[in-house]
């Protein structure tokens, strides 16, 4: 799988060691100024949800629920709004559930003061590479610091990310990328923990690229 990088060369070396880009789980968040008005529809907001998953959790002021089938969860509290999904085949399915989890709230409770809405993705790449010779390949390619900076630190690092923020057409973007080894990968991208049943066992590749991208809005 080719992706974006800095030069040819860059793109030759991660066409020849990566494998099949794999989108291992995607977030929604939305947070909000709370009503007093949700104490009062909690409960029927609850029911109607309940028919997106098999099961549900109260603790208060929030409930959370999920669905084995999907491997997804979907959160609604006084000031937020949340939902997951692993590894699923179309983003279609995940903003399908989102948006219908958001209509039950939003048909009880008007939300007008939005601090933060959110989607967030977490892939894997897989490569070929051992791991320390995968991150001095990618130290080589993105990590060139001046003399007097190697001399302070040091000439190369056992491990390394990297962090980009941005913004584009009006939306923020913090992107996460860097080598991984296979329990890294449980870590930074933990299975969606299930009110019943097992969460989702994924067979993590002994190395992989890690990129982790966070697109929203704030007030």
């Amino acid at each position: 799988m080719t992706t974006i990088l800095v030069d040819s060369e860059s793109s030759t070396i991660m066409a020849e060691t990566h494998g099949t880009l794999q989108l291992r789980k995607t977030r929604f968040e939305l947070r909000f100024y709370p009503s007093l008005l949700f104490y009062d529809e909690i409960n029927r907001i609850g029911v109607k949800v309940g028919e997106l998953y098999a099961n549900w959790q109260r603790d208060w002021p929030q409930i959370r629920f999920t669905d084995i089938d999907t491997s997804s969860s979907f959160l609604i509290a006084h000031n937020r709004i949340a939902g997951e999904m692993d590894a699923h085949e179309s983003f279609q399915t995940f903003k399908s559930r989102v948006l219908k989890g958001k209509k039950a709230y939003t048909d009880r409770i008007p939300i007008t003061d939005i601090h933060r809405v959110g989607v967030r993705f977490s892939w894997i790449c897989p490569v070929s590479f051992p791991f320390d010779e995968f991150s001095h390949i990618i130290q080589e390619k993105f990590y060139s610091p001046q003399m007097e900076l190697r001399e302070i630190l040091v000439p190369e690092f056992k491990d390394i990310g990297f962090v980009f923020d941005f913004k584009k057409k009006g939306y923020s973007f913090h992107l996460v990328f860097g080598p991984v080894g296979k329990e890294e990968i449980r870590q930074r991208i933990p299975p969606t923990q299930l009110i019943a049943g097992e969460s989702k066992n994924f067979e993590n590749p002994d190395v992989a690229i890690f990129y982790d991208i966070d697109c929203y809005t704030q007030e």
